[in-house]
């Protein structure tokens, strides 16, 4: 018997009863029944006919999908910017390539970019997909339709370019530096120190291996093994996971990066006790991997003979050594 319909899947919801008895027992129950919770076909029909793109796209978000955090974001953000497009309204009998490429051409001429407008193509083309392979639509009304341009592909930095950023991350380094050998009790100096040295290795490491921002985020310090880089897990949206290939890869890092590293966590483990071992962190005290996304929070001036307690760092006679970044090692 149907007792309904759902929307979200453009069908109708049947349901079976099991009646202990002869024939009319049987047939007055089924009289009962409809009329306490039956749908006629028409009205199913009618359901049908109203389902809306919008209802459909919010059905696909909310669907189970083998999708990455980031990528759940990006699309929770693409729906939330159509759900007040006029397209959305639009009801599912009526979407046509002529009704898609209208609404395309709506958004190129209110100004929406081209990877804006691409994004949201691909997001509506997979929801009707999706929909196709679930059996919510019997056929996908937008076949072979033609989508829009997409944006171009990202370029790789240019040796120059990345020339620039290491001598920009070294200079920044080299700055905290000497602030902080000025007044070595400051703990916001050594918070900027840290958070240059930080910079400066994010930049090396990634100009060497060319790993994703998100597996960089993600490294630990156990992960180098010689020269040897591990990489075994990323960062997305904040959330810690594996890579997204879902592979591990290891990758032979230049000397001098290799040393940058050692040096670096050796230096900091001497003046802060680490808690943790991620490389990467808003603190010497190697916490999480998500706790480097945050900003680093505004210097406060640190009271007087209180300043080694409060970023947690040993007496200032402990600190002494040299820059990674001043080094001439190539990558």
């Amino acid at each position: 018997m149907v007792v309904g319909f759902d929307p979200g899947r453009a069908r109708s919801i049947q349901r079976s009863f099991t009646v202990h008895g002869d024939a009319a027992l049987a047939g007055t129950a089924r009289r009962e029944l409809v009329a306490g919770y039956g749908s006629t076909r028409s009205g199913v029909t009618h359901a049908a006919s109203v389902v809306s793109v919008g209802e459909l796209l919010e059905g696909y978000l909310g669907s189970a999908q083998f999708w990455r955090p980031a990528s759940v974001a990006s699309h929770r953000h693409v729906v939330s910017t159509l759900l007040g497009d006029p397209l959305c309204g639009c009801r599912l009998q009526v979407l046509t390539p002529a009704v898609m490429r209208a609404a395309i051409c709506r958004w190129r001429g209110e100004g929406v970019s081209v990877p804006k407008v691409s994004a949201r193509w691909l997001l509506l083309r997979a929801a009707v997909s999706w929909a196709v392979a679930e059996g919510m639509l019997a056929l996908n009304p937008l076949a072979g339709m033609r989508g829009p341009l997409r944006p171009q592909p990202r370029r790789h930095h240019s040796r120059d370019d990345v020339r620039r950023l290491l001598a920009a991350a070294g200079d920044a380094a080299a700055s905290a530096q000497d602030a902080f050998r000025r007044r070595p009790g400051s703990a916001a100096r050594a918070r900027r120190l840290f958070a240059a040295e930080q910079s400066l290795l994010l930049v090396r490491l990634a100009a060497d291996c060319g790993a994703r921002r998100g597996e960089l985020a993600a490294l630990r310090l156990p992960d180098l093994d010689g020269r040897v880089l591990t990489i075994v897990r990323s960062l997305s949206a904040g959330v810690l996971g594996p890579t997204k290939s879902g592979r591990t890869r290891r990758v032979t890092l230049g000397s001098g990066t290799a040393q940058m590293i050692r040096r670096h966590a050796q230096e900091w483990a001497e003046r802060a006790e680490p808690e943790q071992d991620w490389l990467f962190s808003a603190s010497p005290r190697r916490s999480a991997p998500h706790d480097s996304r945050r900003p680093v929070p505004p210097a406060r001036r640190p009271r007087p003979g209180r300043g080694d307690r409060a970023c947690g760092l040993a007496p200032p006679a402990s600190r002494r050594g040299h820059l990674p970044g001043n080094e001439q090692n190539c990558i």
